[in-house]
């Protein structure tokens, strides 16, 4: 049996299957024809979203899947044959040239000073100098799909450049913080015009450029209906989460046993959030933080 469209019904279906196994071997047979490993712990949860509406897309990580593929290209670093397939006769490979790339690297490297001061602890680093030193999911977004998008202007042939813009601003779209339906509508068509004309453009239907199609690139068709559906992906995805680990590292002030010390600072947060959820009156900016 083929594995049907992921519909709440259909999951619902497949999973009873999967749950009337009656010996390990059958329950594993299952599985791999449903397409299901088993029943989630979500589903024990007393108010959510049906499996497996529940799991929206993970944006952080998809910028950073992305952002990191699109500059593997542009330098020619991504897998390839290095005698018949040379990144030099590559029209995206702008970079490929150590020069080239230098000079790019010095060109984020001065744009940094004219990021927004919001997010100007996070402005990429140089790339030529930092790339391979844990380049961060943010630093990704800012350089791929906020500075490259100037910088690449007259750098990059027209064609791709008009390929490349799009994605750019649909990406700055789905992260704002207020967007409209035909925001998202406009970042929608975008986004499908880009996987399309990729394909084209740079795996190009050929076999050695078969490893140049990643899931980041299908997943990129899913942003906008998932938006519809659970709300905005910026506070839903893993951004959320690592800035909330950063908050509490900062207010880490024990030098002994300093995770007892984020213990009791996770629970009074949890209190306070309790209390936000009990009285919509109340705002975060009136509770003052500071230690006495």
């Amino acid at each position: 049996m083929g594995v049907t469209l992921p519909t709440v019904a259909s999951y619902q279906n497949r999973l009873a299957i999967v749950n009337s196994s009656t010996t390990m071997t059958q329950y594993k047979k299952q599985c791999k024809e449903m397409g299901i490993c088993g029943p989630s712990l979500f589903s024990a949860l007393p108010k959510s979203l049906p499996c497996p509406k529940l799991f929206p897309p993970d944006l952080m990580h998809l910028i950073y899947n992305t952002g990191q593929l699109m500059l593997q290209l542009f330098w020619g670093t991504i897998d390839h044959n290095k005698v018949s397939n040379k990144p030099s006769n590559w029209d995206f490979a702008i970079l490929y040239h150590s020069d080239d790339f230098a000079t790019f690297g010095k060109a984020v490297e001065h744009a940094s000073h004219f990021i927004l001061t919001c997010v100007e602890d996070c402005a990429s680093c140089n790339p030529a100098e930092k790339i391979n030193s844990g380049y961060k999911a943010l630093e990704y977004h800012i350089l791929i799909f906020r500075l490259c998008t100037g910088l690449f202007y007259g750098q990059m042939p027209p064609y791709l450049y008009c390929h490349f813009c799009p994605l750019g601003s649909a990406i700055c779209i789905i992260h704002r913080r207020h967007k409209s339906k035909q925001d998202l509508l406009g970042a929608c068509k975008n986004l499908a015009e880009f996987v399309v004309l990729y394909e084209h453009y740079y795996y190009q239907h050929k076999m050695n450029h078969l490893q140049f199609v990643r899931p980041c690139i299908h997943l990129l068709l899913h942003l906008i209906d998932k938006t519809f559906r659970v709300g905005s992906l910026t506070e839903l995805s893993q951004w959320t989460m690592e800035r909330t680990i950063s908050n509490y590292e900062h207010r880490i002030q024990l030098d002994t046993n300093p995770y007892g010390n984020l213990g009791q600072e996770i629970i009074e947060q949890a209190m306070v959030n309790a209390l936000f959820a009990m009285d919509s009156l109340l705002r975060y900016h009136d509770i003052n933080w500071k230690r006495p």
